[in-house]
């Protein structure tokens, strides 16, 4: 089959984030389908591979969509694959899953193959992910095509991302008969957003004040009010300076708040001299190379100690219903592929 074919099928499948068994059954139906062994964590992530001796070259994509690309209404013109805008389409990532599965074909034992769950819900497949489930294989370097823009771009920082969640405490009181008893927890969340930092700060670290809410009759004075937010930053101490100093503020305004800290992932940066820069620059010489303030399972394989790269995969506007990828593009994203998996197999990483 070819790389369209596999699209087709794939989008046909609805696999948003938490409900990607039957995308999962379609991937060992082909992989085992070429002679590929598998494993599969109690997460579901899902690896094929071939044999496990010597180094291996890992591609990573997930099966998961945003709920938007459920029952995608899938239009396909002879350059481009789209919606007809009541849905996303689903190319993040399945125009991925789609060129590596054409990959597989070659049945190159140097390449595994691993799928991941819920990557759009937080990267919250990869992060169950251990370092025993690697442990049978010698990975030198892992390659996630996720991120859209045209094909051609290697992405090396993505910041890591803490959410923090803060309940505010005030005091319930009638607010006629009894209104100076009360403590208003609603300003007292309000003094604490109106005080902190927001947006992107100097030194690129962002601070995203994302929910203010509070659910109260007219007549009481607010005893609850929840602020959640998150910041990114790829710096993995100035993140974790920037959770502590809005968490000293929240606590200076109201000592009796309730915090929840949430670390979703860690940043990763790889240097623009480094050895696996030097692998990916040899099989794409024209490669354009960005930072990105974005996740992606990279985030997690890194932190695991698995050098990870992600790749532009051609797809635009993802996430929206006017989600869209050219056949050009993925054309290209498979050529990319084909060239990393060839340069692998002369000289490794």
């Amino acid at each position: 089959m070819d790389i369209f074919s596999y699209f087709r099928d794939l989008t046909a499948i609805s696999s948003p984030s938490g409900k990607e068994e039957e995308i999962r059954k379609y991937l060992m139906q082909h992989f085992h389908g070429l002679g590929y062994s598998s494993i599969t964590d109690k997460a579901g992530n899902i690896l094929f591979y071939l044999g496990n001796s010597g180094k291996k070259l890992m591609y990573c994509a997930h099966m998961d969509t945003v709920p938007i690309a459920e029952d995608a209404h899938v239009i396909e013109d002879d350059g481009s694959f789209f919606t007809d805008k009541t849905t996303a389409l689903g190319a993040d990532d399945k125009a991925a899953v789609a060129v590596l599965m054409k990959e597989s074909e070659r049945k190159d034992d140097n390449l595994i193959y691993l799928f991941t769950v819920s990557e759009e819900t937080g990267l919250t497949g990869s992060a169950a992910l251990d370092k025993n489930f690697f442990q049978d294989f010698d990975i030198t370097l892992a390659i996630i095509p996720d991120t859209g823009g045209k094909v051609g771009d290697v992405i090396i920082s993505a910041p890591g991302k803490t959410r923090l969640t803060l309940d505010f405490k005030g005091k319930a009181a009638h607010a006629g008969f009894a209104i100076e008893k009360g403590v208003n927890a609603i300003l007292l969340a309000s003094k604490f957003v109106s005080s902190i930092p927001s947006g992107r700060l100097e030194d690129g670290s962002t601070v995203n004040i994302a929910t203010f809410s509070s659910f109260n009759s007219t007549n009481v004075v607010p005893s609850r009010a929840r602020v959640v937010l998150e910041s990114r930053s790829l710096d993995a101490k100035r993140l974790d300076a920037i959770i502590s100093s809005l968490v000293k503020e929240a606590e200076m305004i109201n000592p009796e708040v309730e915090l929840l800290e949430e670390r979703l992932y860690r940043p990763y940066v790889h240097d623009r001299k480094s050895r696996i820069m030097d692998f990916i620059l040899s099989a794409m010489p024209d490669a354009g190379i960005r930072n990105s303030m974005g996740g992606s399972d990279a985030n997690n394989l890194n932190v695991l100690g698995i050098p990870a790269l992600v790749i532009s995969c051609g797809y635009e506007n993802a996430h929206s219903v006017d989600e869209s990828i050219t056949k050009k593009e993925m054309k290209k994203l498979e050529g990319v592929v084909s060239a990393i998996s060839t340069a692998f197999k002369l000289k490794g990483a």
